[in-house]
């Protein structure tokens, strides 16, 4: 009946896949255009890319600014503002693929990446909401940040399964 500990080992682990997931975020943008699948143009791309970059660093800005202000030993204050930094990183290709996506609606490809894509946003929120809270020092919203994390593992197995049926059939 502890909280978790964190810092903790599995941090580490988590820090080593956000290069991944940015990696194969953009792999898939660029698979999506070789296929054919209609990205927009690279200016367009660019553009959302930049507009989606700007909201991030606004609301960086706000979430991170208790966060680096709170009282806490500085490996834990590294990791709460690493998480969402890292995160708002990951909304750009993730918005990105979700909005070239939506032209596939009513396929099985959607499906598919409506869950995975959908994941991804939970767990950035997750991890966003986690650090700030913390900042804040409020421990009460747990259920909240716990939600969104369970919102995001259920999203993202729902597009593996998808993905699975899919190859099944």
């Amino acid at each position: 009946n502890q909280d978790p500990p964190f810092p903790s080992v599995a941090d580490v682990l988590f820090m080593l896949a956000y290069p991944l997931f940015a990696a194969a975020l953009f792999a898939f943008i660029r698979a999506y255009q070789e296929a054919g699948y209609p990205v927009g143009t690279a200016g367009t791309r660019w553009t959302v890319a930049g507009a989606v970059a700007l909201v991030c660093v606004a609301l960086g800005f706000s979430i991170l600014r208790p966060v680096m202000a709170a009282p806490a030993p500085h490996l834990e204050k590294l990791l709460n503002v690493a998480y969402p930094l890292l995160d708002f990183v990951l909304l750009i290709p993730t918005v990105l693929l979700i909005r070239i996506t939506v032209a596939l609606r009513g396929g099985a490809a959607w499906k598919i990446w409506a869950a995975l894509l959908c994941g991804f946003v939970f767990l950035c929120l997750g991890d966003i909401l986690f650090a700030y809270l913390s900042g804040l020092g409020r421990q009460g919203l747990d259920p909240l940040i716990h939600a969104m994390y369970i919102l995001s593992y259920a999203l993202l197995a729902r597009g593996v399964l998808y993905q699975h049926e899919l190859l099944a059939s």
